[in-house]
């Protein structure tokens, strides 16, 4: 059994100035990302996802073409020491550390 993840284990950020508009992050996890009308660019609506949006989050962020979204550790995470493993940082490199709950 998989342990939850509770909300605000993970951060996602995205760099609209790098964001090219695919909108692949918003069919892989809706209720996380949409698309500003005016220039097509990510707009993350939940920074902090809950455990059931934290799987279409990450895969969001692994499959983003330029590499625009980021995971770092959210609110309830940020007291253990250390980076969070399987983090997605900018560029799509997973960061070693401990493991995520």
């Amino acid at each position: 059994m998989t342990a939850a993840v509770p909300a605000g284990a993970v951060r996602v950020t995205a760099d609209r100035d790098v964001c090219v508009g695919g909108g692949l992050c918003v069919r892989v996890a809706p209720g996380v990302f949409d698309q500003a009308e005016h220039d097509g660019r990510v707009v993350v609506l939940v920074p902090e996802p809950d455990a059931a949006e934290a799987p279409g989050t990450r895969r969001a962020v692994a499959l983003c073409p330029v590499h625009a979204l980021a995971l770092t550790p959210g609110r309830a995470a940020r007291g253990s020491a250390g980076p969070v493993a399987g983090a997605v940082l900018p560029g799509g490199h997973a960061q070693d550390g401990p493991e995520l709950p």
